[in-house]
Parts: structure tokens; C-alpha cells; sequence
């Protein structure tokens, strides 16, 4: 499998949907750019995701190169009832949201326990907070809000309750079954939405160990950052999770605006100095929904993205119901390359090992040690030997200008590595030693990644190649010249 990739080393989310679940399309925002494909499982059927993954894994073959798959868990995310019609709500007016089984005139919401926690004072915010309602009084199944900001009411538009803690779990049954699916089908990285603390994550990752066959790989688990209650458990939430996602859209709805872009740039600190991934999504180039070309603002926030150190950024409608996918994508990616071509100085990592187990707490001096050696000799490549991910997840937090390269025998391990900003996966057989390993990785540099005769590489290696945090030694390796046969 041919495992190139484009210029750009921060990488690029795109959100499947009805204007992109076609192997055309998918084909071409891949060659564009894309190196996540996001499925949004709030969205159509089961059987639909299902046929989802077998397409884009059909792609995958067809293309010659590692795809990541990310499935999004719908999550307690409030809705309106699918059949309330779409009206206009008059500022001042009153709107009475009800349960499913509470007969009368009002909305209809569909979650259960939505309204339960409610209280007179409590803010209500429709359609991404497009319409803002006050709680006056709660009833048995019902709510009476008085309208502060009216507008066009449309079908199935999500609720959000800031000011009111729900007590509903961020993994319930319906998003239990479907994680267990997806992961069943091969999906890399499972988001969890609305995550609360760490509990939902650990629970979720329990359920998953006891759930599947000793041959399906443990997808990665992204704790989606959207409610103000995360943030003040955002350190629980580091310990337990393998990827974070800062979800600016519901974070903006949430809590006042003006302090969404300080909050972004404060979990992306955290999560670097935990040496836990980032994803930033939401609105990033959102006028190309219909544009052609993004606004100067948009641009501007891609960048700022990739200069403070995302790992990738996602795009969500753009893709998934745009009118140019594959357009979107190449114009995001020519804005990440432009952005890194002036990022200017690559600083030193400066995670900790805080959270990591006892015997890979060596992990974070080892990859410094990294950065200080390639700083000093500036090779032409950084490789390692990876077998779950977790070394190639820790060595991604040393940015630099050289690609580093993750060898393993896992395809799964070789898919997720395509979310990590400057990481390459290269499939090889698991080595029986040193020797031979050093001689795959001299190979595959030679044939698929133009090494020359005397390109340094920096390699860091394990005495038995099965576990990740068992690597104990650092080598340089010269590529020799290659012999004519």
C-alpha cells in the first residue's frame, strides 16, 4: 500500500454526507487532502453507516492509501421532534416544549429526561442558539418559555440547556449499540459527544474490551469537548481519553462566545503537555457550504489552528452538505501548507508523563531526547517501531520539520497514525530482531521514500518488537548504497 501523503503535516478531518457518500467523491477529497473520513452517526440508519465503511474501505483499496475512519456518536443531544414543522417564533411570544407523551399544543422534544432538571430562570436556545428562550415555569412533562430572541423554527434543530445539567449519560444504550457496530466494521476512532468526565470514556472502552472479537482492533476514543461542565473535569477527561476534539460549535452556544477562542487554545495546551492529540472542528470554512472560496476570517482560523499545534482540523456541513467537497478540502489544505511554510520556530515538546502507566513513564524524557538529537543532526527521517499506537500518539507531540515515521504491523495502528499532525504509518512484518528490522526500514526508505545513499534516519527500536512501551534504544541509521542486482 502506498503510504504518501500531501505537504501538508497537519491533517484534515472531512465529514461524510449526502453530498459526499459516493466513491467519486470520497476518491477526491482523499487526493484533495483529506486524511480522516468522520461519519456523523446521529444521522440515517445503521445499515447505512455500515455501507458507509465498506465504501470508504473500497476507496481505500482502490487509491493505495491508509484511510482513518472516525465515527461520531450521537450522544444526548436534544432535538426537536422530527414531524414539528417548520413556523416562524415571535420574539415575546411563549413556547411551550413538551415530552413525546404529554398531549397538547407546544414542541415536542425527543430526549426523555430533557426537561426534568429544568427551572424558572434556566435558558433555553434553539437551532445553535438562533432562538433563545427563558424557562417561566415548569409543569409535569412540560416547560413555558417566553421567547427572547425569535426566528424561523426548522425540523429536528437541536436544544440546548446551558445553564442546566442533565443526568443523562454521555454513552447511553442507542450509543452503546452503535459504537459496538462500527467498531465491530473497523472504525479507527469513536467519538464520544457531550463527554462529561472521564467515566464516560473508561466506561465506554470497558463495555468495548468485553463486547469484541480478540481480532478487532480498539479504536481510539475522542472526547468531544462541548459543554462547560467538561471543562472544569477536563483533567479527568485527559486521563481517560486517546484524542481530544474541541467542538467550538455547542462550546459557542453554551457560554459567552467572546470566550470560546481562549478556551481553544487552553485545552489544546492542556492536552499537549498530556501528549493527547487534537482535533479543532466547527464553522472552520463554513461559508463554503455554498461558496467557492472561503472568507478571510475562515481562512485566519484554519491558520491559527495549525500555528497553535492542532493535529487536524475537521470540516463538517462543508463536506457533508456543500456544494463543493472536494473543493473545500483542497482550499483547507492549501491554507495548512501556507500556514506551516511560515510556523517559524519548532519548539521543544513539553508534555509529562502524568497519566501514563508506570512502566512507559520514561516516554516523554525519550522523545525530547528525540527533538534535542534530530535538532543537532538534522536527519531526513524520524522512525520508530509502533505496535498499538500509543508510541507513535507520544512521539507526534515532537513537531518537526522531518516526517516521522511510524513502522508496524498493524493496519489499524498504520489508519490512526493518519490523524497524527507530521506522522506517516508504514506497514511492515512484525521484525524477529534489531537486524531485522533495521533492514525492512532501510528498504522501505529506499523504495517508497526517495532515501538516498547516506540520508540519516534517527530510529528508535524495542529488543521485542510486541510492545510499544518497551522501546529502550535509539540508533542512527545510514541508508547505503543501493546495489544493482
Amino acid at each position: 500500500m502506498n503510504t504518501s501523503t500531501t505537504e501538508a503535516r497537519t491533517r484534515i478531518v472531512a465529514t461524510l454526507g449526502p453530498a459526499s457518500a459516493s466513491s467519486e467523491v470520497v476518491a477526491s477529497m482523499i487526493e484533495a487532502g483529506a486524511d480522516v473520513i468522520r461519519l456523523n452517526l446521529s444521522h440515517a440508519t445503521p445499515e447505512s453507516h455500515v455501507a458507509n465503511i465498506a465504501l470508504i474501505r473500497e476507496v481505500e483499496r482502490t487509491i493505495g492509501r491508509p484511510i482513518a475512519i472516525m465515527a461520531d456518536l450521537p450522544g444526548p443531544k436534544i432535538r426537536l421532534h422530527p414531524d414539528e414543522r417548520c413556523s416562524c417564533i415571535e420574539s415575546g411570544s411563549e413556547v411551550l416544549l413538551r415530552l413525546d407523551h404529554v398531549e397538547g399544543p407546544g414542541l415536542r422534544v425527543d430526549q426523555p429526561h430533557a426537561l426534568e432538571r429544568l427551572v424558572a430562570g434556566h435558558r433555553v436556545l434553539l437551532d445553535d442558539g438562533a432562538i433563545r428562550m427563558l424557562v417561566v415555569e415548569v409543569g409535569e412533562g412540560h416547560a413555558r418559555c417566553s421567547v427572547l430572541q425569535g426566528g424561523e423554527l426548522r425540523s429536528r434543530v437541536g436544544v440546548n440547556l446551558p445553564d442546566t445539567e442533565l443526568m443523562v449519560p454521555a454513552v447511553g444504550d442507542h450509543d452503546l449499540e452503535l459504537a459496538k457496530l462500527v467498531a465491530a466494521h473497523g472504525v479507527d476512532l469513536i467519538a464520544v459527544s457531550f463527554c462529561r468526565d472521564g467515566d464516560d470514556l473508561r466506561g465506554l472502552r470497558e463495555a468495548l474490551a468485553r463486547e469484541l472479537d480478540p481480532g478487532v482492533e480498539m479504536p481510539w476514543l475522542v472526547a468531544k469537548v462541548e459543554r462547560p461542565v467538561a471543562l472544569a473535569r477536563f483533567e479527568d477527561i485527559l486521563e481517560a481519553t486517546d484524542v481530544v476534539l474541541v467542538a467550538r460549535g455547542d462550546l459557542g452556544v453554551e457560554m459567552d462566545v467572546a470566550r470560546v477562542p481562549l478556551i481553544q487554545k487552553q485545552l489544546m495546551q492542556a492536552a499537549a503537555r498530556r501528549g493527547r492529540p487534537v482535533i479543532v472542528a466547527t464553522q472552520m470554512l463554513q461559508s463554503m457550504i455554498e461558496a467557492k472560496a472561503p472568507t478571510r476570517a475562515e481562512a485566519s482560523d484554519v491558520a491559527n489552528a495549525v500555528l497553535d499545534g492542532a493535529d487536524a482540523v475537521m470540516l463538517s456541513g462543508e463536506t457533508a452538505i456543500g456544494r463543493h467537497p472536494s473543493l473545500v478540502v483542497d482550499t483547507m489544505n492549501r491554507v495548512i501548507e501556507a500556514a506551516e511554510e511560515h510556523q517559524g520556530v519548532v519548539l521543544e515538546p513539553t508534555f509529562d508523563a502524568e497519566g501514563l502507566p508506570d512502566d512507559a513513564s520514561w516516554m516523554p524524557s525519550l522523545v525530547r531526547g528525540a527533538w534535542r538529537i534530530a535538532e543537532d543532526l538534522r536527519p531526513r527521517f524520524i522512525g520508530l517501531w509502533s505496535s498499538d499506537g500509543e508510541a507513535a500518539r507520544l512521539f507526534s507531540r515532537a513537531i518537526l520539520p522531518m516526517p516521522i515515521l511510524v513502522f508496524t504491523s498493524s493496519e489499524g495502528v498504520m489508519r490512526r497514525t493518519r490523524l497524527l499532525r507530521g506522522v506517516e504509518g508504514v506497514l511492515i512484518d512484525t521484525p524477529t530482531d534489531r537486524a531485522g528490522f533495521f533492514d525492512q526500514v532501510e528498504r522501505r526508505l529506499r523504495d517508497e521514500h526517495q532515501g538516498c545513499a547516506g540520508d540519516l534516519c534517527l530510529l528508535f527500536s524495542t529488543p521485542t518488537f510486541n510492545r510499544d512501551n518497551r522501546i529502550d534504544s535509539v540508533s542512527v541509521l545510514s541508508i547505503g548504497e543501493v546495489v544493482d542486482e
